[in-house]
């Protein structure tokens, strides 16, 4: 990474920056939070929206993960104005099978 000299320390865009990028770290360590520990006092109120949201960014993941990896298989055999709605219909398969995930 990048060390920052004192002069663009001083700077008020890496400071907004650094500051977006703290933020950015610690949602996303609350999402990938481990069910073993508790989450910290401040967020017990919100721990089941926390944990709903987390629920639906994996489920995201791993259904983008399979879009893409069977779309990249059958990319040569699918005709170009089709693949929209044969990744539509891989979406719509593999959100029943992440349905309970």
């Amino acid at each position: 990474r990048h060390t920052p000299t004192a002069e663009e320390m001083e700077d008020p865009k890496y400071k907004k920056l650094l500051g977006a990028r703290v933020l950015n770290e610690a949602f996303t360590e609350i999402l990938e939070w481990d069910d073993y520990y508790q989450l910290p006092e401040t967020l017990t109120m919100d721990a089941k929206r926390i944990i709903a949201l987390r629920d639906q960014v994996e489920r995201t993941s791993v259904s983008t993960a399979v879009i893409l990896l069977s779309f990249s298989l059958v990319n040569p055999y699918v005709v170009p104005q089709d693949s929209q709605a044969l990744k539509q219909k891989i979406k719509a398969d593999v959100d029943v099978l992440l349905q309970d995930f």
